[in-house]
């Protein structure tokens, strides 16, 4: 009896035991089924948020796409917001060939723990119609545009190679093109002096190297007003021709010259190209400005005696120039821009600025214009960038506008303005919220995103820090950089380099 008890009672404990051992277990279990389907919904919560903000990246490079068939000088950096538990930026760097851009969309957030958690995508953007002959300035702004550097060169004197003991060479236009400078010169020195260079200036730290040069009319004491390069060829406006009611085709007598600079140590003129029916006498009718866009070159001259002063040429075949179309303005065309079917004119009419549809190249049509208030100004200088149009004039009033380009056709409200006192305008260059000013006097650096509320970004640079009596005659950009020209009193011309500060 004892034994079975004794056994029963072991069994009894065993029992129990094995109960206390199975309740555990199950307690065990249970905790960890209870930690796993807590664990799940705090997954479940991450995936939802990744997915968020996976979304909100993809919006940002679809606006950043948008953007850019608008525009390719839009695509910029787009400063870190906050919505809800998302802080997102867009990152835009260009790369060196200066028509392509890596567009980078991040967006951050803290995860149900407190752990640092982001989504990171890229897209790549390409400006097809510019890669030809393009604006190859960089619109994303890096480095120190608060307190910029400025290097000067005496052009004759410090560039050229051999240097001019006379030294004069006012400068009337630079094209800075995948690292080289294409420079205009209007001829002062009777025919001594080249009226076209080419400089290397692919390390922007150091004095731009002279590779090649030449005079493209020896025997004409007149020069060149105004140049565009492309791969190829550079296509300038000349002042070839004291008549042009008389004068023939040919070097002598032409308002555009192809130049060859496939061998920049020794450029030479391609091709002469007069205007059919086109006259004027004692400097009128010459060459005044430039543009090139896809295939075509788009070509302002003086004032006329007689004929058009706005020309459309076919320069497919860039040795054989054919005129398409033109446009009597009725005034010289000082500076132009073309973009999508406009081209907008700057001139001395009281409406400083024509526009023209020239969908139809065969027959340009004026669908606008702007005449600013406060004077009989000269239009010098335009920029076309998305649907906000900048304008330079010479003295009357405000100076420099800022229009609402987004109708052309119908009217171009007033966005902004500022009035430079004595400065007229002489070249502009938009890059993101920068615009930097050329007048006669200074180089000016002002920060327009707000365009009612105009404010200078830098402090405006002296002219006659780089000659006495120095006056800007012309402003181009590439990559990072800018460039622009200036003249003394005496007609000696000078290149100044100019980058962010440290």
């Amino acid at each position: 009896m004892k034994d079975e008890s004794l056994g029963q009672i072991k069994t009894r404990g065993f029992s129990t035991i094995e109960l206390l051992i199975a309740t555990a277990i199950t307690t065990l279990v249970l905790s960890a089924v209870v930690l796993v389907s807590f664990g799940g919904q705090s997954l479940l919560a991450e995936n939802a948020a990744a997915a968020d903000a996976m979304n909100k990246a993809k919006d940002l490079l679809e606006e950043t796409q948008t953007t850019a068939r608008k525009d390719f000088r839009l695509i910029n950096p787009i400063p870190e917001t906050t919505e809800g538990i998302y802080t997102s930026d867009v990152e835009v760097t260009t790369l060196p060939d200066f028509f392509t851009k890596i567009v980078t969309a991040k967006v951050n957030w803290r995860g149900a723990h407190g752990q640092d958690l982001n989504v990171t995508l890229d897209t790549v953007v390409t400006n097809f119609t510019a890669v030809n002959g393009g604006f190859t300035c960089d619109s994303v702004l890096t480095g120190n545009w608060a307190s910029p550097q400025y290097s000067s060169y005496n052009f004759g004197g410090e560039l050229l190679v051999p240097p001019d003991a006379l030294d004069k060479y006012p400068i009337t236009d630079m094209d800075i093109f995948q690292n080289k400078a294409y420079v205009t010169v209007n001829n002062a020195d009777a025919n001594t002096a080249p009226t076209f260079s080419i400089f290397d200036v692919s390390d922007p730290t150091e004095k731009p190297l002279f590779l090649g040069s030449l005079d493209n009319a020896s025997t004409v004491s007149s020069g060149l007003n105004a140049v565009h390069a492309i791969k190829n060829y550079a296509y300038v406006a000349s002042a070839y021709g004291a008549n042009f009611d008389t004068c023939l085709q040919g070097a002598n007598c032409s308002q555009l010259q192809v130049i060859n600079i496939s061998d920049s140590a020794n450029p030479s003129v391609a091709a002469n190209f007069k205007v059919p029916g086109v006259g004027g006498s004692g400097g009128q009718a010459i060459g005044k400005s430039i543009f090139y866009r896809g295939g075509y070159i788009y070509l302002g001259l003086a004032k006329t005696g007689s004929g058009p002063e706005f020309n459309i040429l076919d320069v497919s075949d860039p040795v054989l120039p054919k005129l398409i179309g033109n446009y009597s303005v009725g005034n010289g065309v000082n500076a132009l821009y073309v973009k999508g079917k406009y081209a907008y004119l700057a001139t001395p009419n009281d409406e400083e600025l024509t526009i023209l549809d020239i969908g139809d190249p065969a027959n340009p049509t004026k669908v606008g214009g702007f005449d600013a208030p406060g004077g009989s100004g000269n239009g010098k200088t335009v920029d076309v960038v998305g649907n906000t149009l900048y304008l330079g004039r010479t003295l009357g009033g405000n100076e420099f506008f800022i229009l609402d380009n987004s109708n052309p056709a119908s009217s171009l409200p007033e966005l902004g303005s500022h009035d430079f006192g004595s400065e007229s305008l002489r070249g502009l260059i938009v890059r993101d919220y920068l615009t930097f000013l050329l007048t006669s006097t200074k180089l000016h650096t002002w920060n327009t995103s707000n365009p009612a509320s105009l404010s200078a970004h830098a402090p405006a640079f002296l002219l006659t820090n780089v000659a006495a009596n120095a006056a800007g005659t012309a402003l181009d950009c590439e990559g990072n950089y800018l460039y622009f020209s200036s003249e003394d009193s005496a007609g000696k011309g000078y290149i100044t380099q100019v980058k962010p500060g440290l």
